[in-house]
């Protein structure tokens, strides 16, 4: 089988929050950069390869991230952390 390459749609084409947003939620949940990068193209809906081999990870590596993200805020999964995401946007508003 050939090697499966990852699609590279345009930058924020699916973003939820604008940078400035983003930035502001980072810094209320106390997102390290790395998980704030992670954030921010989960909330563009990438998959873990895909944000993998947008920010030069294993897959392993940024589900490590992601399962160490759900624990310091208490959300089990990724809805949950959208949802928390996005709450946190609103009330800063």
């Amino acid at each position: 089988m050939g090697k499966k390459t990852i699609p590279t749609d345009g930058e924020n084409q699916y973003a939820l929050l604008t940078a400035e947003e983003l930035a502001s939620v980072t810094r209320r949940l106390a997102l390290t950069p790395r998980q704030a990068e992670i954030v921010a193209l989960l909330l563009q809906a990438k998959r873990d390869k895909q944000i993998a081999f947008r920010l030069g990870l294993s897959v392993a590596t940024v589900r490590m991230h992601l399962s160490r993200i759900f624990s310091e805020l208490g959300v089990g999964d990724r809805v949950e952390l959208v949802v928390l995401v996005m709450d946190t946007a609103r009330q800063a508003e």
